[in-house]
């Protein structure tokens, strides 16, 4: 279950539809060293990944409002025999040119000769401007270079816009294969949940029911965990990201778990909490209802136009409420809301 290079090139030319008199830089993910010669699980950039379907690291694309002969290029790691024995095979310039539904694919090994030339002839650098500070240095250093120089009277580039603004609204409505790809994310992480709460009993470790869960994502087909994994034994889930997963678990205690697989990095998000030993208090119960209620009145009323925040007010109503009927709150609905009051509970 994957998308078709199609989408992929529809995307690049909305892309392109979308920046005016410009340039767009678009870096792939890059390894990161953990300790010495380890690196850190590779993971390709969200944006890269969406206009391309390529997985490889060090590469770039570009996407060029005014280029004579091509709309996007393609800088990728060349074939490389030594180096694919010990890191993996790659794709290489002349199969990625094949494959991939690219103008242009050049070895990024040509990337400080070739990239200046593209930048020539843009007034407009369309890049990420806060989150990959190496890259945008090495680009203000080529463009720096560029506008010093005096044998090319073409535009320079002398306007930098951030760019993951505009590549998230494209984002924001998702394709029929999107959508497919979320559902099976969603459908994997449903199964990880049911086999977490299967195999939870008293004595057992967190970080069992944790290994439990991320092996089911692996095993049916995921790629992992889409965040890090929460899960919070009794006390431990009043820490909003508790990520230790190492308590032993307790009877009469409460198991918060929020995990969520990816599938082609494409996330889910659940989080459910349930009895350690199967059976509520009348306290948790009265509570766990609560949440319930509100979960299911925003479903319900979730529809077309309706925005987070409306989605998020409803719910707040219905939990202040509901903590003001328990008796935890004595002040009207109103004062409790206003003075955010609730949030000590629903931060």
């Amino acid at each position: 279950m994957t998308l078709n290079t199609q989408a992929f090139q529809n995307r690049r030319k909305k892309l392109f539809e979308a920046i005016e008199d410009g340039i767009a830089l678009i870096p792939s993910g890059n390894y990161m060293t953990k300790s010495h010669d380890t690196d850190f699980p590779f993971r390709q950039d969200s944006n890269f990944n969406y206009l391309t379907g390529f997985g490889e690291p060090q590469s770039l694309l570009v996407i060029c409002k005014n280029h004579e002969k091509h709309d996007s290029f393609l800088f990728v790691q060349p074939k490389d025999q030594l180096a694919e024995l010990w890191s993996g095979r790659r794709l290489g310039v002349k199969q990625a040119q094949k494959d991939l539904g690219i103008d242009k694919v050049i070895s990024f090994d040509e990337l400080e000769k070739e990239l200046p030339n593209l930048l020539v002839g843009h007034k407009n650098v369309y890049l990420d401007m806060f989150h990959n500070n190496e890259f945008l240095q090495k680009i203000l250093g080529l463009c720096h270079k560029i506008s010093m120089g005096k044998k090319n009277k073409k535009h320079r580039p002398d306007k930098f816009i951030n760019l993951p603004p505009i590549i998230g609204k494209m984002r924001l409505i998702k394709e029929d294969g999107e959508i497919a790809l979320l559902r099976q994310a969603a459908t994997i992480s449903t199964h990880a949940h049911r086999a977490a709460m299967a195999f939870s009993s008293p004595g057992k470790n967190e970080s069992e029911v944790q290994a439990i869960m991320e092996y089911i994502f692996r095993k049916e087909g995921g790629h992992g965990t889409a965040y890090e994994s929460i899960v919070a034994g009794g006390d431990n889930a009043n820490i909003l990201h508790y990520v230790d997963n190492n308590m032993v678990l307790n009877d009469k205690e409460l198991l918060l778990i929020d995990a969520g697989a990816e599938f082609h990095l494409y996330a889910s998000d659940i989080t459910r909490t349930f009895p350690v030993g199967g059976v509520f208090s009348p306290e948790q119960k009265d509570l766990y209802q609560l949440v319930l209620d509100a979960q299911e009145k925003v479903i319900r009323q979730v529809s077309v136009g309706k925005t987070l925040a409306d989605n998020h007010n409803v719910a707040v109503k219905i939990l202040a409420q509901g903590l003001k009927d328990l008796g935890i709150f004595k002040e009207s609905l109103d004062e409790i809301i206003e003075k955010n009051l609730h949030r000590t509970y629903y931060p």
